[in-house]
């Protein structure tokens, strides 16, 4: 079942837009966090350019996207997509991104065994290192795994409508020359 917004040209726009406004909310939320903070050290710096490095992915995913490099921005879209699976936490170190949308689904082990989701519009940028709250948790982005699907079909319909193009080209090449 494929699974399209009129065509696989809208959707690919649509998921473009969609990427595009997340970075965008990711870049703001640095700028407050840059705001809010009175000084930087080595590893917040080195954290703050991670996370503009992730959101920038993301903001050249849609880019491809809206500038119709289709093959292109479908793989980038995935390797940003890929990044934004899974969120975990375990003894003092955390990892959690989010580009655009969340729905969390997972397990949070840090008082007991708690069954969670989470479900939200925004884009979110943990990482930490050896911080002295022992956070235990693993989710994984139900939303993000829909999108790999999608990007995966639309992906295998690009490359074959390519395929199918390039055979129908060299049948009419030949008939020409003959």
């Amino acid at each position: 079942m494929k699974i399209r917004i009129k065509s696989a040209e809208i959707t690919l726009l649509i998921l473009g837009i969609y990427q595009i406004i997340g970075a965008i909310m990711g870049f703001y939320i640095i700028a407050v966090l840059l705001f809010r903070t009175g000084t930087i050290n080595g590893p917040l710096l080195l954290i703050l350019f991670i996370a503009i490095g992730l959101y920038l992915l993301s903001l050249k995913a849609g880019t491809l996207l809206l500038k119709k490099e289709y093959r292109s921005g479908i793989i980038v879209s995935m390797v940003s997509q890929i990044l934004q699976l899974v969120s975990i936490a375990f003894g003092g170190y955390k990892y959690f991104f989010v580009s655009g949308a969340k729905f969390n689904v997972g397990f949070n082990f840090t008082e007991g065994f708690l069954f969670n989701f989470d479900l939200g519009i925004t884009s979110t940028f943990t990482i930490m290192l050896n911080v002295s709250d022992k956070e235990y948790y693993i989710y994984l982005n139900l939303l993000t795994v829909f999108l790999l699907y999608l990007f995966n079909d639309l992906y295998l319909e690009i490359t074959s409508d390519k395929v199918q193009n390039a055979a129908i080209e060299e049948s009419i090449s030949n008939m020409e020359i003959n």
